[in-house]
Order: structure tokens, then sequence, then C-alpha cells
């Protein structure tokens, strides 16, 4: 298997911590967020890495090399100009020849990744995207009126449940051809492209932890989460709860 990681970002919302240092590579117990992503990738047989880079790129190249140390392969693709998250997969050539798995550099999961290329394959997707459920407290009185200003109903305080992108996605070649080379693209844009040209586009609801470490809170709630139970993250899961392959 083949993974790409997206791991170019600024990471504005963390500093000053990336003022020094990239996102991708903020400590996670005694590693990088972006070496514990690495050995799991490794762990579920994928081989051949490569990541889009930009934002002190040399610091990500001479920490993590050709990789050899983390048991795969790893290369560079340095973007000039920012492509978006889904734009640089219309750059990668015939590297980009089979089924790929897309991942931010910044997320902290215990997903067996196999799993995802299986049911990937499975249902025969042109893109696939890991989606989970989240609550999101609301901190006010939620109001409805209707046009005679008459009060409706009225909820304190809310929680509501919605399905997120988790940041971790499988690619077909194929789906390069709704991706004008050199032009910028995120991942929305893909997936709605695709769908528009009749492809399948699979969402692979998973459960389990999951992090995206990108401010401040969430990644206080990373670390918190992998120093209570490190096994958690560094033992492979049989499966991965709630993916069907």
């Amino acid at each position: 298997m083949k993974a790409l990681i997206l791991a170019g970002g600024a990471g504005t919302r963390l500093r000053p911590y990336t003022i020094t240092i990239p996102k991708p590579l903020l400590p996670i117990g005694d590693m990088s967020a972006l070496e514990l992503l690495i050995r799991q990738l490794a762990r579920d047989g994928v081989q051949q890495i490569r990541m889009t880079v930009a934002y002190k790129a040399n610091l990500m190249q001479a920490m993590l090399g050709d990789g050899r140390e983390l048991g795969v392969e790893i290369d560079y693709f340095c973007e000039e100009e920012p492509l978006g998250t889904a734009g640089c997969l219309a750059m990668q050539g015939e590297w980009f020849d089979q089924d790929l798995l897309v991942c931010n550099g910044d997320l902290l999961t215990n997903i067996n990744f196999a799993d995802i290329m299986t049911a990937h394959r499975v249902a025969a997707s042109e893109v696939s995207l890991c989606v989970r459920k989240q609550e999101v407290p609301i901190p006010y009185g939620v109001v409805e009126f209707n046009e005679e200003l008459d009060l409706q109903a009225y909820d304190e305080k809310p929680t509501l449940s919605y399905w997120v992108s988790m940041g971790l996605y499988v690619i077909s070649p194929a789906a390069k051809q709704h991706i004008a080379s050199g032009t910028r693209m995120d991942m929305p844009d893909l997936h709605l492209k695709s769908k528009s040209a009749g492809r399948k586009v699979q969402c692979i609801p998973v459960e389990g932890p999951w992090f995206d470490i990108g401010a401040f809170e969430d990644y206080d709630r990373a670390c918190a989460a992998f120093n209570a139970s490190p096994d958690l993250f560094l033992q492979p899961p049989e499966t991965s709860p709630g993916v069907r392959t």
C-alpha cells in the first residue's frame, strides 16, 4: 500500500508553538504526531509514503529522512504554491498508480488502515472518506419562533450531533481526472466533483479515538488521551470499530 501524508500547513492556530516547529512534529508522548502516524501506517502494511511539505519542510526531512528507521520508504513533494488538500494529487504522476491512502499529518487516531483500504475496494469507490460522529455543545438557549415572532420552541444548551470528516481518505487514480494539474483544490471539492460525475463516493463510519490537533485545546486533549493509554494507539487494533469490510 501507498500513503500520501498532507503536511504542508503552517499551523497558524498553534502559534507560538509552530513558529519554530511544524505542526506535525509537535510531540505526542515521546514522539512526534507524524512519527506515530507513520509507525501506524507501516504496522498496517503501508510500504511507501510520500509527504507533501512546504512550511519548514527541511525540518521534517531532517527528522524523518528516507523512513528506513520507521520501516517504510519516504519521499517528499514540495509545494512551491499551496495546492490545497486535493490539488497535489494531480501532481504525483506515475507514483499515484494505485488506490492511495491520503491523510492529514496532524491527526491522532487508532485505525486499522488496511480495513479502510479494504472497505474502499469492496465498495468499488472512486473516493472514500472516513467519518466520525462528533457532538457539538451549544452554550446558549436555542430559540425558534415563527413569522409573527411567537415563540415556538426553546432548547436550553442543546448538544448537536454531526458526522464529520476525519481527514483520512482513500482515493483511486481515476479521481485525478477531476483535478486540473497545478491548480488549487480541496478535498470537499474533489468529493463533490466525483459525485457529480456519477462516480461512487463512499463514507466510511469509524468509531474509536480521533483527534485533530489543529488548535490548542485539541492538542491538549490528544496529549492527555495518549498519555493516559499509550497502548491504545501503539498496539495494532484487530479491526477498526464500525468499519464494514
